[in-house]
């Protein structure tokens, strides 16, 4: 994948080898980051503990878009609510 700029990334498509353009999304997951040094946990764990695939840690590790579905599985694996698994970032936070 190669960035273009902080927003907007270019990858290529699995699927069809087109390039396709982006933007990345405005969430983090140092919330969830924070929570698995707290309880002492590897990803490696947490994805065999939740049924999370590689590819959607990956995903969460790059910033992209998940599921509702996994940040649900989160939130019930450590019994917390949304925030404490994603934050979101203001429009003037993702430009400067």
């Amino acid at each position: 994948m190669q960035h273009i700029c902080d927003n907007i990334s270019i990858y290529k498509s699995r699927n069809t080898g087109c390039w396709k353009r982006r933007k990345k999304m405005a969430f983090s997951y140092k919330p969830l980051w924070k929570l698995l040094i707290d309880n002492d946990l590897s990803k490696k764990e947490l994805m065999k503990k939740t049924e999370i695939s590689k590819s959607t840690m990956d995903k969460m590790y790059r910033g992209e878009f998940v599921s509702m579905e996994i940040i649900d599985r989160l939130c019930n694996y450590f019994e917390c609510n949304v925030e404490d698994v994603i934050v979101h970032i203001s429009n003037k936070e993702v430009e400067d």
